[in-house]
């Protein structure tokens, strides 16, 4: 059964106030909804997760936050990692850890 901000966005999608239906949406996967989303339009369609934090760091001021793979595993299509790799003494050294987490 899917969360009920998860069925109303889909019971809404055919009727978008734009032209065309959306292929995406931005999803926090902690409310399980991107979950049911994925389950419920299928692996086409694009979420986007934000809030991911590497697994061991500190949330900062981020109230929902998930890890790169628990994002992943949840279904989104992409993340969203931000102050953990522009504030990193490596910015690149820090992104190819949270792909390392990915894999």
């Amino acid at each position: 059964m899917l969360a009920s901000a998860a069925a109303c966005w889909i019971r809404f999608r055919g009727w978008p106030p734009w032209p065309s239906p959306t292929d995406a949406t931005v999803s926090y996967p902690r409310r399980k909804k991107a979950a049911a989303l994925r389950a419920e339009l299928g692996d086409d369609f694009l979420i986007v997760t934000p809030g991911v934090r590497p697994a061991g760091t500190g949330h900062g001021d981020q109230a929902r936050v998930v890890t790169p793979s628990e994002a992943i595993a949840s279904g989104a299509s992409y993340i969203v990692v931000g102050r953990p790799i522009t504030e990193a003494e490596d910015p690149a050294l820090e992104a190819r850890e949270i792909l390392a987490q990915m894999a």
